[in-house]
């Protein structure tokens, strides 16, 4: 497990130092208004690919440890051509003739009609791209798909910088920045692919396909409302700078996800093949991984709650200052997301996905009640509250689910008092910001912390360092 999520990480951190490079850059060229319209670029056209795959690509990967070849190959052509015949009666349909309608009234016209059909045809290249990540991160090729990541970083870099810097484009050249970087991104994932590429199909594979993933859809749906509504509310309640604060407190943020999205892609192959031999040492082993790895992603949970401040007044200008009173709350709120390793891969062991859809709905109501009253009095930070408070209601409805459908022994207990534990650490960020002046004592203070934290965690034995290492160097024999 560890190999491939060193690779995985690797590719993450790549993706993060590009980030980083880029910042200095692109926030002398771009206002906190530009970036809120980058944000709703990328928000629709992902929402809409989303929601109308009907969660396919999760039968997929299901699917790809009960068939061979031939059959995987049927299912994944099969997936492919009846998403893609989705697509296309949607925008001929819908996006197309409406895209006026949808740049006045979801977006007061912050994006025009024509940026509306962009990010429909953006949110196509990202869909099958990550339908071919799924793929291989079920072949285990992590070497495939952390080449990609990296590409995908570097042409979106690239190609944004040009247009930013020699066509004066400013939002307009990241948003083709990053459209352009993906669909060259998603052609290499299908060439990577091309042998699972057929023009057979199957009607009872569909229908097979359909059957697993259609409880998923109206969760993906509430999910996706869910995630959106919110900046979709800011926009029109508190304007676009405000969106900027909100999404760019998410960059850093993301920062975590992006480090969790690198062990969880071995961690999903890892449960399936474990479950599935259904041994006592096999079911423990996942247990042992899952505390190990809560003790990780609290190290860099922590470390990015307590450094933003400073890669903030690096990185940006003064105008950006402010989203580091967001990052720690959407830090918590992307560990806590540690809960669902284990709950969300135990309901979607049991194939009873249609459980996933009374959690969506309870969190659906309380994020847009909390959004609703929230926003307008205090905007970025209203939504990230509302977030929050929702997303812990979900994830203990999840826990409670995942643990009746498919039972593993774990101490959910214990894993609450761990997580309570770091994110207080996390917490003092903010006393840590608001009353110390001093940036070295600041620092200092921060790293005594961190150091502290892994001290404990190692010498009471909550991580065994040197299994991980064995593990990594069995793995490369």
């Amino acid at each position: 497990m560890y190999k491939n999520s060193l690779i995985y990480l690797t590719s993450s951190v790549g993706t993060i130092l590009l980030n980083f490079i880029s910042l200095p850059f692109f926030t002398q060229f771009l206002s906190l208004s530009d970036y809120g319209i980058v944000a709703l670029y990328i928000l629709f056209g992902v929402t809409i690919t989303s929601f109308f795959s009907l969660g396919l690509s999760q039968a997929l990967f299901r699917f790809y440890f009960k068939y061979d070849f031939y059959k995987t190959k049927i299912i994944f052509s099969t997936i492919f051509i009846f998403v893609l015949t989705i697509f296309v009666v949607l925008y001929f349909l819908i996006i197309y003739p409406f895209s006026t309608q949808i740049s006045s009234t979801l977006f007061n016209q912050a994006l025009s009609s024509q940026l509306v059909l962009l990010s429909y045809l953006n949110g196509i290249f990202v869909y099958f791209f990550h339908y071919n990540k799924t793929l291989m991160i079920a072949e285990k090729k992590a070497i495939n798909v952390s080449a990609l990541v990296i590409l995908q970083g570097v042409l979106n870099l690239s190609i944004s910088f040009y247009f930013v810097y020699f066509e004066n484009l400013t939002f307009l050249g990241l948003i083709l920045g990053s459209t352009l970087a993906n669909l060259i991104t998603f052609t290499v994932s299908v060439i990577v692919n091309i042998r699972f590429y057929t023009f057979k199909i199957s009607i009872l594979e569909l229908k097979r396909s359909l059957i697993y993933s259609y409880p998923e859809s109206p969760g993906i749906a509430i999910g996706l409302l869910y995630n959106s509504f919110d900046k979709f509310m800011i926009t029109n309640v508190s304007g676009l700078k405000e969106t900027g604060v909100y999404d760019f407190g998410f960059r850093f943020a993301t920062i975590l996800k992006l480090i969790m999205d690198a062990f969880g892609n071995t961690w999903g192959p890892l449960f399936m093949k474990n479950m599935e031999n259904n041994s006592k040492k096999s079911v423990q082993e996942l247990i042992n991984k899952f505390y190990q790895l809560f003790f990780i992603f609290g190290f860099f949970a922590i470390s990015i709650s307590f450094f933003t401040e400073e890669a903030l007044i690096i990185l940006t200008t003064e105008e950006f200052y402010i989203a580091k009173y967001l990052v720690p709350l959407l830090v918590i709120y992307y560990f806590a997301s540690t809960f669902t390793l284990m709950s969300i891969q135990q309901i979607y062991f049991s194939g009873k996905l249609i459980y996933n859809l009374p959690v969506s709905i309870t969190g659906l109501i309380i994020n847009l009640f909390l959004n609703i009253i929230l926003i307008p009095h205090y905007g970025a930070l209203g939504a990230v509250i509302a977030t929050i408070s929702a997303s812990f209601i979900q994830i203990i409805l999840n826990i409670y689910i995942g643990n009746r459908l498919c039972p593993i022994r774990y101490n959910v207990k214990r894993t609450i008092q761990i997580f309570i534990l770091i994110s207080s650490i996390i917490a003092l960020s903010y006393p840590i910001m608001f009353f110390i002046d001093d940036t070295l004592i600041k620092v200092l203070i921060k790293m005594f912390i961190l150091i502290t934290y892994v001290y404990c965690v190692i010498s009471n034995k909550l991580i065994y360092i040197d299994e991980i290492y064995n593990e990594f160097l069995l793995t490369r024999k």
